[in-house]
């Protein structure tokens, strides 16, 4: 008994849980005012978004459904489509890829490379055991290559699905009827920062490589999307494209049979908040008119109830 009164808390506040406490309570009204100041937020929010959103000059062409550009694992076709701009697009001007049904967010996928490879190092076939199974030589990648560096058993830099799975279709695009001479698309700025100067780096022996880590085309690929319908920076054109008719040349590399999906290419402008997001401004505008004409509903109803009824409505 002694010990169990040995134990016993002091007899304070604090150990006794008997601090005194308080809670913010506010009325009806109040809070209905506080929803009316959120939703008049996001309505503000909402018509800035959508009228950027708007701004924003943008044309997608999907190509792998036009006969002359069907391309399959023997077949690499080279083929024409037509841009028609109805209106000027000021620089600067952004090319992307767009495929659809590819879920690079898959775990296994996304976690299939070796990071150390990735930034340089040389690493043996059993340093990427675990981390690019099932791809790991020249001949997993289906590249056999016969010479005094590589062959099929060669191990493979970079290794793993995602680097397989490299995105290679290229763009050209030639003026037709617009009145300028040539559009150059540049390929310089493409990839984060950290990326081009942390994360790849390509091996001291450039012979033991498949590829060009330092490619930034590589390193956007890397970048996993986190949705099965995404969109990657493939070059910027950096002067403005007068209205008019182009012809973009595509060398289409990419099969996409396996998986069923779509490729498209997007010729886009920005505004101050990126690209197109006329989803997001519409989702603002939505849940703010919903805030605010609840807000609305519960200070009418609190004010008649307190004024007409005489019924509290703390």
């Amino acid at each position: 008994m002694d010990a169990e009164k040995s134990n016993k808390p002091g007899n304070s506040a604090l150990k006794q849980q008997k601090l005194k406490s308080w809670s913010f309570k506010m009325s009806k009204i109040v809070l209905g005012f506080f929803y009316i100041f959120c939703g008049s937020f996001f309505l503000i929010i909402g018509s800035v978004i959508v009228s950027e959103s708007n701004s924003v000059i943008e044309h997608k062409l999907r190509y792998d459904n036009v006969d002359a550009c069907k391309a399959d694992w023997k077949t690499r076709p080279l083929c024409t489509i037509k841009l028609e701009l109805d209106e000027k697009m000021p620089s600067p001007v952004f090319v992307y890829y767009e495929i659809t049904n590819m879920y690079q967010n898959h775990r296994r996928y996304n976690k299939n490379r070796d990071i150390k490879q990735l930034m340089g190092k040389t690493q043996s076939k059993n340093d990427i055991d675990s981390y690019c199974d099932p791809v790991k030589t020249m001949g997993d990648l289906g590249l056999i290559v016969n010479n005094y560096y590589l062959n099929a058993k060669s191990v493979a830099n970079p290794c793993g699905l995602m680097a397989k799975t490299f995105f290679n279709d290229t763009y050209t695009i030639n003026p037709i009827t617009s009145g300028i001479a040539e559009v150059k698309i540049s390929f310089d700025e493409l990839a984060w920062e950290t990326d081009k100067d942390e994360k790849f780096k390509n091996n001291d022996n450039m012979h033991l490589q498949w590829t060009d880590v330092e490619n930034q085309h590589f390193m956007v690929w890397m970048s996993t999307a986190g949705l099965p319908t995404f969109k990657k920076l493939w070059g910027k054109i950096k002067h403005d494209l007068p209205k008019g008719q182009y012809a973009i040349t595509i060398q289409n590399n990419y099969d996409i049979s396996d998986f069923d999906g779509e490729k498209a290419i997007i010729v886009s402008t920005t505004s101050g908040l990126g690209g197109k997001m006329s989803f997001l401004g519409i989702l603002c505008l939505i849940v703010g008119g919903i805030s605010f004409l609840g807000g609305s509903a519960v200070v009418g109803l609190g004010f008649y109830l307190k004024k007409i009824k005489g019924i509290s409505i703390d």
